[in-house]
């Protein structure tokens, strides 16, 4: 599990390149321009290796943060307080899970300190390890009424959604394309931790949504998304540029795309470790 808070990352980025790249695979899949086999297979192969190892980092730094939101949130939770609707032995058994994984149910302790204090215990855990955590919380979001403001229906689809991608259920386009969608009781989702809600914007985020929603080619698709965040991962700019050269799509495309990466290690962990792949 990533230590989030050594990392700033912008969540817009991550939807641009992720759209932006799925399109590119089915165009790659279904043209194919005067170009020699072996240019064309090679660049399939960079674009296929790219989502690999790039789209995959997306999600496993986004379940890092879901894992935290959810325990800054389910923290709210408490028996003596909130109704439990059919199971209170199931809760019960969650809450204990729960607390042991660092989860402080105590009304005084801010959300950050059992952010912290997760991220401390399962910081370096087995997948094993998150996803019984994650099943605690979805089994404690389940049976918890909660209220207009805490817990409830959108934190159970929450938490259900990041027990599916760590149990495999999901994979990582999946996992991705649905996250996106995702919103609490305040109608975002990436405000839990400042280390995503400093450079992630909610309300263009849903813009973007719609703009690939829409969209019917990737001449529209880049438009429209570059209309409202310019920012793309510098590798996918470079695969742009490439298919341009084949005649894929239209050059002046990649001159609306600006290279930036969506995920940047904190400059005090740049100079421990170097900035992150």
């Amino acid at each position: 599990m990533d230590d989030i808070g050594k990392f700033n990352v912008c969540v817009n980025t991550v939807v641009n390149t992720f759209y932006v790249h799925n399109l590119m695979m089915h165009v790659v899949r279904t043209e194919s321009p005067e170009r020699s086999r072996h240019d064309l297979e090679r660049y399939r192969k960079d674009l296929r290796d790219f989502g690999e190892k790039t789209l995959a980092s997306y999600a496993d730094i986004i379940l890092s943060y879901l894992v935290i939101a959810i325990a800054g949130e389910v923290r709210n939770l408490d028996s003596r307080a909130f109704k439990i609707k059919n199971n209170p032995k199931k809760t019960k058994l969650a809450i204990k899970k729960l607390s042991e994984a660092g989860v402080c149910f105590e009304k005084s302790k801010a959300r950050s300190v059992t952010q912290k204090q997760v991220l401390q215990s399962l910081g370096g855990s087995s997948d094993e390890e998150i996803k019984d955590f994650l099943e605690a919380a979805y089994e404690a979001f389940k049976y918890w009424k909660g209220s207009s403001t805490f817990g409830g229906r959108p934190w159970k689809r929450i938490s259900q959604t990041a027990l599916h991608y760590s149990q495999g259920k999901l994979d990582c386009g999946q996992f991705l394309d649905t996250v996106f969608t995702l919103e609490h009781h305040g109608g975002e989702l990436f405000d839990k931790h400042p280390s995503f809600a400093v450079h992630t914007k909610s309300d263009v985020l849903k813009d973007q949504l719609e703009v690939q929603s829409k969209a019917k080619n990737i001449a529209q698709l880049i438009m429209g998304l570059t209309n409202l965040h310019k920012k793309f991962d510098e590798g996918l700019v470079e695969l742009l540029r490439r298919g341009a050269a084949m005649q894929y799509w239209k050059r002046d495309l990649v001159q609306y795309c600006t290279g930036r990466a969506a995920i940047k290690k904190k400059s005090s962990e740049k100079k421990k470790g170097g900035p992150h792949a």
